[in-house]
């Protein structure tokens, strides 16, 4: 077993130790695999709890030696095809001293690896894989009440809305 796979073990193990026995009656399974993703392939989570179809599934991450930003953006990209609402997938990242320190530090990382901050507007503009995978559809859902969403901005919508820490708290979190 590698370093990595050994800490992220360690962690998971960690993380839901640390949970009360409702929470742990609740866990439906451990690495449970999800291939029901239609194009972009299977993924696995950590944790998944619920019965199927009201699960939330749990990604843990224990990076301790550099972020890693294709690996974020593929495995967020998968999730962003599956998550029906917002929270229904939710990233635990293992608090470090040099990867994840601070929340403001995993927001920069997480919207730096989805798309590019516009100079000009101060606003963030959606890349082209995060362009791909949300829809109109999906994103109105996600925030039924903002009717400033639109078929030409709803990617970079997306992004404006996890650019704010109600809505970046939904789906992130850092675990002392």
């Amino acid at each position: 077993m590698s370093e990595n796979n050994r800490q992220g073990a360690e962690f998971v193990l960690e993380y839901a130790g640390a949970k009360d026995q409702t929470w742990i009656d609740d866990v439906e399974a451990f690495e449970k695999y999800d291939n029901d993703l239609g194009t972009n392939g299977a993924r696995r989570y950590d944790i998944q709890k619920g019965i199927p179809l009201r699960e939330t599934k749990f990604e843990l991450k224990h990076w301790w030696g550099a972020w890693n930003t294709t690996s974020f953006r593929t495995q967020f990209i998968k999730d962003l095809s599956n998550m029906t609402a917002l929270g229904k997938i939710q990233w635990k990242f293992k608090k470090t001293t040099t990867v994840v320190p601070d929340i403001a530090t995993l927001k920069g990382q997480v919207l730096n690896s989805l798309g590019t901050l516009d100079k000009t507007t101060n606003k963030w503009v959606a890349g082209t894989e995060l362009k791909g995978v949300l829809t109109f559809e999906k994103v109105s859902t996600w925030f039924p009440n903002d009717g400033s969403i639109d078929p030409a901005n709803f990617s970079d919508k997306f992004l404006e809305y996890l650019n704010t820490d109600s809505e970046f708290i939904k789906i992130f979190e850092i675990i002392d």
